[in-house]
């Protein structure tokens, strides 16, 4: 089964993306020009955001970053001395060349922001003031409780005709608050597009 481009997975792939390439693979894709062409124009049809995508081919030399993870305490603080932005891609794509360099970080601070919240914590019925659970978390949230990962409609997991598939996270009654575990559910993207509440289907129908 071909990979399914929804918007729900393009915004999660743009979020943890800092380019094309990088994007179709996050998706279970296959990097070529055609694919990274599609993608573009599908994410631009969306409106899904991508301004923090390198628009270049700027590297950042080994000696760079030897330099400034020397300097920093953690890799939001290389990634701001490197001048760019500090989303989630950005971090992610820097800190996995520093890992690949074999750089040492053993001085980075382990503090955070805030208390790491267990994954049944995040498993709980919600309210729209309190903002969208990304589905990436959702989902490791509920492979940690034990939830199998397949779709529940057609059984599929993650491998389909020997590609990988990216199976989708479905709230049940449409909600997208209400995370409770037994309002939640993983689907394959044929499965998921067919639903009463995709995509807010059900919400628009009531207006």
């Amino acid at each position: 089964m071909p990979v399914r481009y929804t918007y729900e997975l393009l915004v999660e792939a743009a979020r943890d993306s800092t380019s094309y390439d990088e994007a179709v693979r996050w998706c279970g894709g296959t990097s070529t020009p055609g694919s990274r062409t599609y993608i573009r124009a599908r994410m631009a049809e969306l409106g899904v955001d991508t301004s923090h995508f390198a628009t270049g081919r700027v590297r950042y030399t080994e000696a760079t970053l030897r330099e400034l993870v020397a300097l920093s305490g953690s890799v939001v603080e290389v990634v701001r001395r490197l001048g760019i932005n500090p989303v989630g891609g950005n971090q992610a794509h820097i800190g996995r060349r520093i890992a690949a360099l074999g750089i040492d970080t053993s001085h980075f601070s382990m503090a955070r922001t805030g208390p790491k919240r267990a994954p049944r914590s995040l498993l709980t019925m919600g309210s729209p003031s309190d903002g969208r659970v990304s589905g990436q978390r959702l989902r490791r949230a509920l492979l940690k409780t034990g939830v199998a990962e397949s779709c529940a409609e057609c059984g599929n997991d993650t491998v389909w005709k020997g590609e990988p598939l990216r199976l989708e996270v479905d709230h049940i009654n449409g909600d997208w608050w209400d995370n409770r575990p037994e309002n939640l559910r993983f689907l394959c993207p044929n499965c998921h597009a067919v639903t009463d509440t995709y995509r807010g289907r059900k919400r628009r129908r009531q207006a």
